[in-house]
């Protein structure tokens, strides 16, 4: 057999470390500006910063002892950090009320929406170890070592509404939409609307249900809607 890789070598030897630290908050008002009316202010951060470390010795490939070709037996090291900014904004308006001992109800909601995914990145890799079992950038030859910046930045826009009609609070028509703007995709094609109907009767409601003891909460629905993801 010409494996020469001993794994428990590899194991005690080899590099592979992983680091984050991340914060998540939200935050979130309520008004009641006028009766059967609400305004709904959520706002959220997601941030975090990570550092990701891989190596290997030199002397665990097979060619270690074979070679003199330094990017095969010298020893390797890579580094890269990672730093997040995922901010979320939500701002919902809405309306409800219902009349006639509450016997029609209406529910209008309208809102405005907004996330980004935010990455920066840097990362550098080198070989040819001067210190055999000392993992770093530093401790590499400086002629083999790169270096990668990458920043991205993600960010979609949107509006929505929602119309319900209840009758009874039994039978419930629903509509919805949504309407995204992505930054990822070509301006003059970054626009996508997506429609929503549903129609929920709640049978428990219904007279000859209520004789049904062993029957508490009974609910038919339906639903149908056009969903889609930017790239």
């Amino acid at each position: 057999d010409t494996d020469l890789l001993n794994p428990l070598y590899g194991l005690k030897k080899n590099l592979m470390h992983d680091e984050t630290d991340r914060i998540i908050s939200a935050f979130s008002l309520n008004f009641t500006p006028i009766r059967h009316t609400y305004l709904r202010l959520q706002m959220g951060w997601d941030v975090s910063t990570s550092s990701y470390e891989n190596g290997i010795h030199p002397y665990y490939t097979t060619s270690a002892n074979q070679s003199v070709d330094d990017s095969n037996n010298s020893g390797s090291y890579h580094i890269t950090k990672y730093n997040t900014s995922d901010p979320t904004l939500n701002v919902l308006a809405g309306y409800n009320n219902s009349w006639l001992d509450n016997k029609y109800s209406l529910g209008i909601q309208v809102g405005y929406h907004q996330l980004e995914n935010g990455v920066t990145s840097l990362s550098s890799y080198g070989y040819n170890f001067k210190v055999i079992d000392f993992y770093s950038i530093n401790n590499c030859t400086e002629s083999t070592v790169t270096s990668k910046k990458r920043s991205t930045k993600r960010r979609v826009q949107a509006i929505s509404g929602q119309l319900e009609l209840g009758f009874n609070n039994m039978i419930f028509l629903t509509g919805r939409f949504r309407n995204d703007w992505s930054s990822t995709l070509p301006k003059n094609n970054n626009s996508y609307f997506y429609p929503a109907g549903e129609v929920s009767i709640v049978l428990s409601e219904m007279k000859f249900m209520k004789n049904i003891g062993f029957i508490n909460y009974l609910k038919l629905r339906g639903a149908i809607a056009q969903v889609g993801k930017d790239a």
